[in-house]
């Protein structure tokens, strides 16, 4: 997991609120693996990411999840959101493996089951 996938996730407006909620998250990601800062291979991956889809297909992405969707490339992880709209180009183009959730429930299954 990325360093900007844990600030997005604790800066969910509702955890201001929800003691519960930003208890739970806290508590995800200091259970999570690993929790990646960004480096210098990981920006200049985002940036190619960047600069490819805006070069070669007209798409922009933001920089946070350029940097999200590179730290899962270099890392070999899987990317796990329910961002089709950004990350869905990047699997295509890139090779990234990219899990959606919520639309892909089994394969979520699948791959929880193999870990």
């Amino acid at each position: 997991m990325s360093t900007i996938t844990e600030a997005e996730l604790l800066s969910v407006g509702e955890n201001h609120v929800n003691r519960e909620l930003r208890l739970g998250i806290q508590e995800f990601v200091d259970d999570s693996d690993q929790v990646l800062d960004v480096n210098r291979t990981i920006a200049r991956k985002a940036a190619t990411i960047r600069s490819r889809l805006d070069y070669e297909y007209g798409k922009k992405i933001k920089l946070p999840d350029a940097l999200i969707a590179a730290t899962a490339l270099i890392t070999g992880s899987v990317l796990v959101s329910n961002n089709n709209k950004d990350f869905k180009q990047v699997a295509e183009v890139f090779g990234l493996k990219y899990l959606n959730p919520v639309q892909d429930q089994e394969e979520l299954r699948h791959y929880l089951n193999t870990q």
